[in-house]
């Protein structure tokens, strides 16, 4: 059998190392961020900043509901440069 031909309704889960339970979902959600990735989000960025000056200052948001306006992402683009000094 494999985990996906298990029926898991009504199934009970006993954790053998249970006292490791605890570092082991804190390790799995945590990442960490290094000054490189927030240079790639500053760089994708001023892409959208580039995009946006050459069209419209303001297009609808993927889920088609909340304009992004050249300003928004000026700002953005803003508090990510400082965000990028502080963990450096």
């Amino acid at each position: 059998n494999t985990l996906s031909e298990i029926n898991w309704s009504n199934a009970v889960i006993v954790f053998d190392e249970a006292h490791n339970l605890e570092s082991f979902a804190s390790d799995s959600a945590s990442f960490d961020l290094t000054g490189v990735d927030v240079a790639g989000c500053v760089a994708e960025i001023q892409r959208a900043i580039g995009y946006l000056q050459s069209g419209s200052s303001e297009v609808m948001a993927a889920n088609g509901e909340v304009p992004i306006s050249i300003d928004n992402v000026i700002r953005l683009k803003a508090l990510l440069l400082r965000f990028e000094q502080y963990i450096d």
